[in-house]
């Protein structure tokens, strides 16, 4: 026997209006369970759906209680009774259990329990009588789902009077029992044996019409209330397939006409309900999926948009760093055009000292030449002076040693003009070639200039064309921004809106198990419902 724990011994008070529907298969496996049922049992319908019915039992319930209700369901009778169950945090709560077989046509292919909640009184009744099983006594014993005393003399029969059917059937009884004593008395003033003997088969005559015909009547009525019963309690369950008595007349065919109409009218709501449901629920399931693609769509777009604006405000920060190396830039190029303008002039006053250079160097040569032509004729002088002095003999010695020493100065000096007059022509070879290098210069210099005031409009253009691209891309980054700030309220009113269809589906698949508890066609076998986790 299974024994749940823990058990908290609290007890957990439900709605008197609260009707508890569950069905199982023919081995006591659940195949649905009413929301309300869920509800009070304290576990989702996952955790009951295919699971023995025995998870909900509380260990206060006796054993016997179980034997009888088993005897009782697979004999294909109701079992009725007060049942105390176990919740899933231990609490209890009590319920009055009415177990019908569901039938298809003599088969019987599953079970219904409908439960609702008891009076205190049928409570404490109950709770005392199952104490004293637990206990091991044999005060009690259940029958059917019905709690009776051993030790009390026809305790079925007396339990049985609070039934409408046994009260009638005594009070016919007790009308006979009268009608006997008054013929028996009448006939006991008949002196005549005829008379007697007809008073007597009169009597047992109208015994047997008073006995048999009610008894017939008991009879026949109480098995075609058990059958209505029995159907009642099936459409309760829900088994809309349930069938009703055909061999019944007077009231009770009416009865059966009547409760045939709710059955079929019964029927009819909940294939209309179904076909429903079968219409909106893939609609509502397609419009679900299709929200949550676009819900993750829009999320990507709203996270792209996130790094849109993110690596756009990185563009704007480095175009405006950029403008700002541009702004510098230019203000160094513009710096560099002033310093090479200024080396422009410089090499302008090189040039013009290297020309005055020149210029000597050729005036120089010109010096050098009429020193040389000096020299010449001092030397011819001075030989001519020689020539003299040796004509003029011992008196012209002295001249002729002077006329030696002037020639000899002219000699030095037409060498050392010569020497001169070499290096002032290599100078002016080497003043020439500095020219070239610097007129070269000069060109490359007035060529730098020109590139650097190429490099400076340029500069300023890009500057200029720099700032105007900052101002583009902020409008641009402002643009992403209000973009960011719709996609981010976008993917908001998608999330709500998938919550109102997720909410629609949960409603939608609540009112589907809703309906599941009717069995409106012949399905086999009870089969578990299909659970959305």
């Amino acid at each position: 026997m299974r024994v749940n724990q823990p058990v908290s011994q609290h007890e957990y008070d439900f709605d008197d209006n609260q009707l508890l529907i569950s069905r199982t298969d023919l081995r006591g496996n659940i195949t649905y369970a009413n929301p309300a049922f869920v509800e009070v049992s304290g576990f989702t319908l996952h955790e009951l759906i295919g699971q023995e019915h025995n998870l909900v039992r509380h260990p206060d319930m006796p054993e016997a209680a179980y034997a009888d209700f088993w005897a009782t369901i697979q004999a294909g009778g109701i079992w009725s009774g007060i049942v105390k169950n176990r919740r899933k945090n231990g609490d209890h709560y009590w319920v009055r259990a009415n177990v019908v077989p569901i039938r298809e046509g003599e088969r019987v292919v599953g079970y219904g329990s409908m439960r609702v909640k008891p009076s205190r009184h049928e409570v404490a009744l109950a709770q005392q009588a199952y104490d004293s099983l637990n206990r091991g006594e044999t005060r009690y014993t259940v029958k059917n789902g019905l709690v009776l005393r051993r030790n009390l003399p026809f305790a079925r029969f007396w339990a049985g009077l609070g039934d409408t059917s046994w009260g009638a059937f005594a009070l016919e009884w007790l009308a006979l029992l009268l009608f006997l004593v008054t013929i028996i008395d009448m006939a006991a003033f008949d002196g005549t044996w005829f008379g007697q003997a007809f008073h007597l088969g009169a009597l047992a005559f109208g015994f047997a019409v008073f006995a048999l015909v009610p008894w017939w009547e008991h009879r026949t009525s109480r098995k075609h209330l058990l059958a209505l019963k029995t159907f009642t309690f099936q459409i309760a369950a829900g088994n809309l397939t349930a069938e009703l008595p055909t061999d019944v007349s007077g009231d009770i065919s009416r009865l059966t006409g009547a409760l045939d109409s709710m059955k079929k009218g019964l029927l009819s709501i909940v294939r209309d309900v179904h076909a429903g449901i079968g219409q909106v629920y893939p609609a509502v399931a397609s419009i679900a999926h299709s929200n949550e693609d676009l819900a993750t769509r829009t999320d990507s777009q709203a996270a792209a948009l996130q790094q849109t604006a993110a690596s756009m405000e990185q563009i704007s920060t480095t175009v405006h760093n950029n403008t700002q190396h541009a702004q510098d830039a230019s203000a160094v190029a513009r710096t560099t055009v002033a310093e090479v303008g200024k080396a422009s002039e410089q090499m302008n006053a090189v040039v013009t000292r290297m020309r005055q250079i020149s210029e000597s160097s050729s005036r120089m040569k010109d010096i050098i030449s009429m020193i040389d032509s000096i020299a010449f004729q001092t030397n011819i002088l001075a030989i001519n002076a020689s020539i003299e002095a040796a004509r003029a003999g011992d008196q012209g010695k002295g001249f002729a040693v002077v006329a030696a020493e002037v020639r000899s100065l002219a000699a030095r000096s037409s060498d050392a003009a010569k020497e001169i007059e070499g290096l002032v022509e290599h100078t002016t070879r080497e003043v020439d070639d500095g020219m070239h290098v610097v007129t070269r210069a000069e060109q490359a210099i007035q060529n730098v200039i020109r590139a650097a005031n190429q490099v400076g409009t340029l500069m300023s253009e890009i500057s200029s064309a720099t700032q105007e691209q900052s101002l583009g891309i902020g409008q641009i980054s402002q643009a992403v921004n209000d973009m960011d700030q719709t996609v981010q309220h976008n993917a908001m009113q998608v999330q709500e809106f998938a919550q109102a269809v997720r909410d629609l589906k949960a409603q939608t698949e609540f009112l589907t198990h809703a309906v599941a508890a009717f069995r409106s066609h012949s399905q086999g076998r009870e089969l578990a419902i299909e659970v959305q986790v």
